[in-house]
């Protein structure tokens, strides 16, 4: 009579070490779980379900499949106590995962929750956390929680009018992308130190300086840093890493084009294009030739080719956050 284990053809049974009756569904043996067809007796290989709950057998050994598990192109992870596959939410140490609640595949890329969005790392699967990154030829930022972020259009017109403080608006352009804000944009435009009034325009000549900017807009953000004289290379690079870049250019109302007195904010690149916010417009959805009519009123909203952006980007003035 058969005891313990016995191979036929390209299956395995297992027969009661005293008894020697054929074993039928779960089986421990040591520190590993296997599981017996309840009619035939062959040892379980791959998937197998139970209630509502997955259970994976190593398609060789047999054993319960526990932590991690590759499949294709898939990642699965299950129960170390009890092999229940995962589904939902799970922490791994300081890095957390999501599998799908369905199939139990690992999360990669974006994923909607509950007014609010988190984004999974495509090669590993952890979810940004306190990181910036860039998806789809744009920037974002992860919140602690994984609330991501994107850089938010904001208008130096509306709601407040400042015909000559599109530093401010820009500033404000880069500080959304971590979810802040400046408290006060009226004050923040008002105690700008820079030439002529920020409303009016009556005794501008030039904006601020990027250096100047940076000191002045640490009392909102001390994230914000100076990277002027930076090549457009390199631009790419702080954009491709998740950092969107203020630059000094022109604006649709300059008609002289000897002073770089605008500012606007790239915050996304792809295939040598440059998006472009430009905060003198109104709104977000405003076109070509609503700002000034110049050569450069190009829309709030647009995508630029790299030639462009070197027509009016001379290193001049450029600054980003990290």
């Amino acid at each position: 009579m058969q005891k313990e284990w016995l191979q036929g053809g390209n299956d395995w049974y297992y027969f009661n070490s005293v008894s020697g009756r054929m074993q039928k569904n779960w089986l421990q043996g040591g520190n590993d779980w296997y599981y017996f067809n309840s009619t035939s007796g062959h040892m379980w290989r791959k998937w197998l379900q139970g209630g509502n709950d997955w259970y994976y057998f190593d398609s060789t050994s047999g054993r319960m499949k526990k932590n991690w598990l590759q499949g294709g192109n898939d990642w699965y992870y299950f129960n170390p106590v009890n092999g229940h596959m995962w589904r939902k939410w799970l922490q791994g140490g300081n890095d957390w995962y999501y599998l799908n609640p369905i199939s139990g595949h690992m999360q990669k890329g974006w994923l909607q929750g509950i007014n609010t969005w988190y984004y999974f790392n495509y090669y590993n699967g952890k979810m940004y956390s306190n990181a910036f990154f860039y998806d789809g030829g744009q920037t974002y930022f992860a919140t602690f929680s994984g609330n991501v972020h994107s850089p938010k259009y904001i208008s130096q017109w509306i709601p407040v009018r400042a015909p000559e403080g599109c530093t401010i608006a820009s500033v404000a352009m880069l500080m959304s992308i971590k979810g802040e804000k400046i408290p006060n944009m009226y004050a923040a435009y008002a105690n700008l130190p820079q030439s002529g009034n920020v409303f009016t325009g009556v005794g501008f000549t030039t904006i601020i300086p990027a250096a100047d900017l940076v000191t002045y807009v640490h009392r909102y953000s001390n994230d914000i840093i100076n990277i002027s004289g930076s090549s457009i290379s390199t631009l790419v690079n702080y954009i491709q890493n998740g950092h969107p870049v203020l630059y000094y250019g022109w604006s649709g109302y300059e008609s002289r084009y000897w002073n770089r007195n605008h500012a606007k904010v790239i915050v996304g690149y792809q295939n040598g294009n440059f998006h472009v916010y430009d905060p003198c417009y109104n709104y977000q959805w405003n076109p070509a030739g609503t700002s000034g009519g110049g050569r450069y009123d190009r829309g709030a909203d647009k995508w630029i080719s790299w030639g462009d952006l070197a027509s009016e980007y001379n290193g001049s003035g450029a600054v980003t956050i990290v």
